[in-house]
């Protein structure tokens, strides 16, 4: 399997063993999760002190094991996904997942 890479704040990340490879000092100032769509091996997510304030752009990562999100300004009604994120990834891409769903119907 060749590798992957995806590109963040105009840098090309390499995806490797399921983990985004970069150092939070290449990369500040994310404000939203995005353009991982193709990226569905991927386990690991560190988004330390960033920008991120609402979830959004888990729906396809669907091997994500664990996101870490700390020290970003969630909004309150997510906040409490932070810890969960640390121990089951999972339950936040089915919570975007169903974000999704109701945006697209209208809800």
């Amino acid at each position: 399997m060749g590798q992957e890479f995806v590109t963040v704040k105009g840098k090309k990340i390499c995806v490797e063993k399921g983990r985004l490879l970069f150092l939070e000092t290449e990369i500040a100032n994310i404000t939203k999760i995005e353009g991982l769509e193709n990226l569905t091996s991927l386990e690991h997510l560190d988004f330390e002190f960033q920008q991120i304030d609402e979830l959004k752009g888990l729906e396809h990562l669907t091997s994500l094991q664990r996101i870490d999100l700390a020290g970003n300004p969630i909004r309150d009604d997510e906040k409490h996904f932070i810890s969960i994120g640390l121990k089951d990834a999972q339950e936040m891409v089915k919570y975007c997942q169903e974000k999704v769903k109701k945006s697209k119907e209208g809800g």
